[in-house]
C-alpha cells in the first residue's frame, strides 16, 4: 500500500474519531436560520470470513482477467499469501441534507432541498485479497460515486393551499413494507455498496429528474391525489460489481463484460418518447372497526433490468473472434449465446478473451404496474361477527400486479457447448403477469426477563411475509435473481425482527432472521451504542446461506438445487461502523 494511501486513511479516520462534539449541534442553522443542514460522517469496515478460493487471489483453478483482457492462471497454491479471513470494505461515508427556506409568506412556501452523498472504499487498495477480481472500470465505479451520482436529490418544493409541487431530482417512497420492494417501483436501485436487509430501501434508490405534484382534497376521508412525470430520465439497476464486497460469485470477468453491455444498450436518447409516470391516490377510512391509511397506485415505466434481444436470430448478431467461437458458430450457436459460450471456453482454457462487443444484445421494455398499500393499528380483529381477536399490533400490507412483464425463455441443449456438457441457451422472449403480496405485523411485548434489565421498555417484534407469483409460469423462463427453483411458481420469503434498547436507550439491539423457501437465508445481529446525541458505534455480525455457488463451467444453472458445486456463504462478514451525527 502506497504512502499516499496510508496517509489518506489515517487522516480520514482521525478526522472522524476526534471531531469535537461541543462544536456541533443536532442541526446546523445558517443565514438567520434560512439554511438548515444535518447529516453524518461514518467510517465503515467489513471483515469477511470463510472466503472462497476465487476470493483469495491467484491460485489453482482460479484464473482472473486483467483490465487488458488477458488471463492469469495460478500454478501453485495460495501458499498463505491471502488469508482465510480478510477486510473487504473500509469505507469513509459522508451524508449531508440541506434545506433552504426561500420564502414563506401568506400561506405560500418555497423551499430548496438537496441530499448529498460521498463515499470512498479503501479496501481494494489496502490488501491483495481485495481487488484481485475487479476490473479497472468496475473498481473506479464501485469505490466512489462520480458526478451527479453524489447529488441523490435536488429539488424545489412549493406549497400553496391544497397544492404541493416538486421539481427536480427526487426519490419516491410508495411502499409500506421493508422485506421486498412490492408496490414501490418508481426509482431503480443501486446494489453496488449497500447491505441488503440491513440498510433501508431509501439508501439503495437512484434519484430521478421529475415533476411531482400533490392535491389535498377537503373530503372527509382525506383524499390526496399525487402524480409523477419523469420526462426523460431512464436508469437501469446497478448490480454488485464482480469481485467486490457484495458479489457472491466470480466468472473471470464475464459478468463485468455482460453488465457493460447492459449500459451500452440502455435507453440513452433522453427524449420525451421515453417519458414515464404514474398516479397515486391516498385516503383514510374505517374498516372492520379499525382506521386504515390506504393508497392506490399506477405507474408505467421501464423495467430496471433488460431482456436479451439478440439470442442468435438477428441478421447483425455477434460475430466470433476466436477459433472456439467459430466452432460454436458452426454448431449453430449465435448472438448472445455465442458471445457467452466463446468467452467461457476461452477463460476455462486460459486463452485470450474476446473483446467487448459494442453491438446490441439487450432491450429494455415497459411494464404497467398496479399496486395498493394499507396501514393500520389494529386493537381487535373481528372474525365474521362471531368474536374478536385481540391484536394490538401495527399491520402494513402491499399488493402489486404487473401486467406484461418481459422474460427470456431458455432451453438446455446437451449437444452444444464444450465437451458435450451442454449449456443453458437463451432462445426467445415472452410476457407474463406477476402478482406480489407483502405483509408486516409489528407488536410490542413486555417480557419480564428482559424488562427487568432494560428499564421496563418494550421489545418490538415484527414478522414479515412476502410472496411473488408469475402467472401462467412455464419451466423455460429465465428466472435468475427471482429466488426460485426451476419448477417453482412463486418466491416466498419470511423475516423476523426483534428490537429493544438498554441502559437509558444508549444501547440498541436488533436481531433479524430471513429465509426464502428456495433455500436462501441470513441471520444478523445489530448492536449500536449511542452515548449521547452525536456518536454512534455499531457492530453487526452476519451469516448467510444459499443454494447458489460460484460459476463452475457446465454446472452453471438456476436455483433448482442441482448443478452447484457448493453452498454459497461468501456474504458472511462482521460489520463495524463509527458515526458522528450532526
Amino acid at each position: 500500500m502506497s504512502k499516499r494511501i496510508s496517509v489518506a486513511l489515517v487522516v480520514s479516520f482521525l478526522t472522524l474519531l476526534f471531531l469535537t462534539p461541543t462544536l456541533s449541534s443536532a442541526r446546523i442553522y445558517l443565514f438567520d436560520k434560512k439554511l438548515e443542514i444535518n447529516g453524518s460522517i461514518e467510517q465503515k469496515a467489513n471483515w469477511k470470513f470463510n472466503l472462497k478460493e476465487w476470493e483469495k487471489g491467484k491460485g489453482p483453478n482460479n484464473s482472473r482477467t486483467t483490465a487488458a483482457g488477458t488471463v492469469i492462471n495460478g500454478t501453485k497454491s495460495n501458499g498463505g499469501r491471502y488469508p482465510q479471513n480478510a477486510p473487504s470494505l473500509f469505507k469513509t461515508h459522508v451524508h449531508l441534507e440541506g434545506l433552504y427556506h426561500i420564502f414563506n409568506e401568506g400561506g405560500k412556501l418555497l423551499d430548496g432541498i438537496v441530499l448529498f452523498e460521498w463515499f470512498y472504499d479503501w479496501a481494494p487498495q489496502m490488501t491483495g485479497s481485495m481487488g484481485r477480481g475487479i476490473r479497472a472500470r468496475d473498481e473506479d465505479a464501485y469505490k466512489t460515486p462520480h458526478g451527479w451520482e453524489m447529488i441523490r436529490e435536488l429539488y424545489v418544493n412549493y406549497i400553496n393551499g391544497p397544492w404541493t409541487l416538486r421539481v427536480g431530482k427526487q426519490m419516491v417512497v410508495w411502499g409500506e413494507t421493508g422485506l421486498q420492494r412490492t408496490a414501490d417501483v418508481v426509482n431503480p436501485v443501486d446494489l453496488r455498496s449497500h447491505m441488503m436487509g440491513v440498510d433501508d430501501w431509501e439508501d439503495f434508490k437512484q434519484g430521478l429528474w421529475m415533476f411531482r405534484g400533490f392535491y389535498q382534497t377537503s373530503f372527509n376521508n382525506d383524499f390526496t391525489f399525487e402524480w409523477i412525470v419523469v420526462p426523460f430520465d431512464v436508469k437501469e439497476i446497478d448490480l454488485p460489481k464482480e469481485g467486490t464486497m457484495y458479489s457472491s460469485s466470480y466468472s473471470g470477468g464475464f459478468t463485468s463484460s455482460f453488465w457493460k453491455n447492459w449500459r451500452h444498450d440502455a435507453i440513452n436518447e433522453h427524449g420525451l418518447h421515453n417519458a414515464t409516470g404514474g398516479i397515486r391516490v391516498r385516503g383514510f377510512n374505517t374498516l372492520f372497526k379499525n382506521d386504515w391509511d390506504w393508497t392506490l397506485i399506477y405507474y408505467n415505466g421501464y423495467d430496471p433490468g433488460p431482456i436479451v434481444w439478440d439470442w442468435g436470430q438477428r441478421r447483425y448478431g455477434y460475430r466470433p473472434q476466436t477459433l472456439n467461437g467459430f466452432r460454436l458458430a458452426r454448431q449453430g450457436t449465435g448472438g448472445f449465446n455465442l458471445y457467452a459460450g466463446e468467452y467461457n471456453i476461452q477463460l476455462s482454457e486460459g486463452l485470450p478473451l474476446p473483446r467487448h462487443y459494442d453491438g446490441r444484445f439487450f432491450q429494455y421494455y415497459r411494464t404497467n404496474n398496479f399496486g395498493a398499500t394499507a396501514t393500520s393499528y389494529i386493537y381487535k380483529l373481528p372474525f365474521f361477527g362471531l368474536f374478536e381477536i385481540p391484536m394490538k399490533a401495527n399491520v402494513r400490507t402491499e399488493i402489486a400486479y404487473k401486467y406484461g412483464v418481459n422474460f427470456n425463455t431458455i432451453s438446455y441443449d446437451g449437444q452444444r457447448g464444450d465437451g458435450g456438457d451442454g449449456n443453458w441457451l437463451v432462445d426467445g422472449r415472452t410476457q407474463k403477469d406477476q402478482f406480489a403480496l407483502a405483509v408486516e405485523i409489528g407488536k410490542d411485548f413486555m417480557p419480564k426477563f428482559i424488562t427487568k434489565y432494560n428499564g421496563q421498555r418494550s421489545v418490538d417484534v415484527t414478522l414479515g411475509f412476502f410472496t411473488d407469483w408469475i402467472l401462467a409460469k412455464t419451466k423455460d423462463l429465465n428466472l435468475d435473481g427471482y429466488d426460485r427453483g426451476a419448477g417453482d411458481k412463486n418466491s416466498t420469503s419470511f423475516s423476523l425482527d426483534i428490537t429493544t434498547d438498554w441502559f437509558k436507550q444508549e444501547l440498541m439491539t436488533k436481531f433479524n432472521f430471513s429465509y426464502n423457501l428456495s433455500g436462501n437465508g441470513a441471520f444478523w445481529a445489530f448492536f449500536q451504542y449511542a452515548p449521547g446525541q452525536h456518536w454512534r458505534f455499531t457492530f453487526l455480525p452476519r451469516v448467510a446461506w444459499s443454494n447458489a455457488g460460484p460459476y463452475t463451467g457446465s454446472k452453471k444453472t438456476n436455483s433448482s438445487k442441482k448443478g452447484y458445486s457448493e453452498k454459497n456463504d461468501s456474504t458472511n462478514y462482521l460489520h463495524f461502523k463509527v458515526g458522528y451525527l450532526f
